[in-house]
C-alpha cells in the first residue's frame, strides 16, 4: 500500500472511478419553515 502523504500529486497512481455521497443532517420543522435552518 502506498503512503499517500510522502507522494507529490504527479506521483499518485490513478484510482478507479470514485462516487462521492453527500450526507448531511436536515431535521424537519414542518412547512412553514425552509430545509437546512439549523445546519
Amino acid at each position: 500500500m502506498t503512503e499517500l502523504a510522502a507522494l507529490t500529486w504527479p506521483e499518485v497512481p490513478p484510482a478507479g472511478p470514485v462516487l462521492v455521497v453527500p450526507v448531511g443532517s436536515v431535521e424537519q420543522h414542518g412547512p412553514h419553515l425552509p430545509l437546512d435552518t439549523d445546519t
